[in-house]
């Protein structure tokens, strides 16, 4: 027996700790056990990134989806989430797929995730099946799958996506893989367009060459150096499996991933003439709702967790999904996150904009119509008996004031969420798998995020003990 926990993000490990042949042949029983149980036959699809033993481990997991008695079909090569995920939404025969990645984690760390028959999540019930198996259950046989090269099929549904037949796609990009798997495929369409692309750690390495795979401060100092050098229009940082991507603008300066969202989601309509609903986390930017009403559209907000997010796609009238750091999901094309779609999405804003635009033009009219919006993260460590004792009351907390201003809106949905009359706000959420508090907030100064910050640290440390003796 392993101790696995098996949820709707997946399985994620050490290599050196729990995710190894043994661990992921028993999830992959288990999995085959519950799409079995469903009367699937297949195809499942199977993919991989480029770090150490993902390969191998997809194979394992391939000959015992295979050997359960499903058609299984193993990616040739390292490849993105997003080409996973559309090679199942694609095929109208298949149940899901399986992806061993670990995103934009760290080297020595892997995942295995699961894609269900729209490309996009899992139920929590299908989850909640496999982990209730997996680390108890063995492969009873395996079996050999079959071999699909992914590229060209991924590269024609994106650029199905795009419109190449508008003027001006002669822009340089440089593109920092961060030696993950996405460069092959953005770069090859851009130039595909016309653009003049320079790459920055194209190459997948296991070990991501000593850096970590997250599009994000320090990680893109290359490519905003880079972009500052060469004069380029603009640069793009991927994480390891391109699940989510970072735009660089021409002075090169890292764009903070909430106004690549609100400038995805504004071409979208005002350049494409989209429609729909926007879905967002409850730890999303306010700029994403801003931006929304500001084109007139609904938006959904949920819990943290991009499950829940596809909940809101499932019903049909999603024009665009996020979560909090940034990952864009156009339904209309994918049912999860794409960051090469992404990219791709915001550099045909720009070619729309005109000949004379850039990403930084593009931000400050973002800015003159929205506002300037500061947002931040902080990760508070907490012994398991405090966590539990704020988990607790947390529901029946209304503070009525905090860093030195009153809520316009306090939500109980996700953690809790203080709202004031300046769109600023402040959240804290106990993690669900971790002994720590997220604490988020946003404003429209930095110093002002900070105190947010730092006040919600403070309450959630034990400030919030001054609340119980008040009420």
């Amino acid at each position: 027996m392993r101790a696995i926990k098996f949820g709707v993000n997946g399985w994620f490990d050490r290599f050196d700790c729990a995710f190894d042949e043994e661990g992921v042949s028993s999830v992959a029983a288990a999995l085959a056990r519950r799409w079995v149980e469903q009367g699937a036959v297949g195809p499942i699809y199977v993919g991989f990134d480029g770090r150490q033993k993902s390969s191998g481990l997809a194979a394992v997991a391939g000959e015992v989806l295979s050997g359960a008695g499903l058609v299984t079909t193993v990616l040739e090569r390292p490849c993105c989430a997003g080409a996973l995920g559309m090679a199942v939404a694609t095929d109208a025969d298949s149940p899901g797929g399986v992806m061993l990645s670990g995103s934009d984690a760290p080297g020595p760390y892997c995942g295995l995730f699961v894609r269900g028959a729209d490309g996009g999540s899992v139920s929590a019930r299908f989850a909640a099946d496999v982990d209730q198996l997996a680390g108890i259950i063995s492969a009873e046989r395996r079996a050999p799958f079959r071999s699909y090269d992914v590229t060209d099929a991924y590269r024609r549904w994106l650029l199905a996506a795009l419109d190449p037949s508008r003027p001006g796609w002669g822009l340089s990009v440089v593109i920092d893989a961060l030696h993950g798997v996405g460069a092959r495929p953005l770069a090859e369409i851009l130039e595909g367009l016309g653009c003049s692309v320079s790459l920055l750690h194209e190459e997948p390495r296991a070990d991501f060459g000593g850096l970590r795979p997250q599009p994000s401060g320090p990680w893109a100092n290359e490519c905003t150096a880079a972009v500052a050098r060469q004069g380029a229009d603009l640069g793009i940082v991927l994480d390891g499996d391109a699940m989510r991507s970072a735009l660089v603008d021409e002075r090169g300066r890292l764009v903070p991933p909430q106004q690549l969202v609100a400038l995805v989601m504004g071409h979208l309509v005002r350049d494409r003439g989209m429609s729909g609903r926007v879905a967002s986390t409850l730890a999303s930017s306010a700029l994403v709702r801003l931006e929304a009403e500001d084109l007139g559209l609904e938006v959904t907000s949920v819990p943290v967790g991009f499950e829940r997010l596809h909940d809101e796609i499932a019903e049909g009238d999603v024009l665009l999904a996020c979560d909090e750091f940034g990952g864009v999901s156009v339904p209309q094309h994918l049912h999860e996150r794409d960051g090469v779609l992404s990219a791709l999405l915001a550099v045909e804003a720009l070619v729309f904009a005109g000949p004379r635009a850039s990403v930084s033009q593009l931000l400050t009219r973002m800015e003159e119509r929205l506002g300037r919006m500061e947002y931040g993260r902080r990760s508070v460590p907490m012994k398991p008996g405090d966590l539990d004792a704020l988990s607790t009351v947390l529901p029946g907390l209304n503070p009525g004031r905090i860093a030195g201003a009153e809520p316009c809106m306090v939500s109980h949905a996700d953690g809790l969420k203080l709202e004031f009359d300046d769109d600023s706000w402040l959240m804290m959420r106990p993690s669900r798998t971790l002994s720590l508090v997220r604490v988020y907030a946003e404003a429209h100064s930095p110093r002002r995020r900070d105190e947010l910050l730092k006040s919600g640290a403070d309450f959630v440390r034990g400030g919030y003990l001054g609340q119980l003796r008040t009420t």
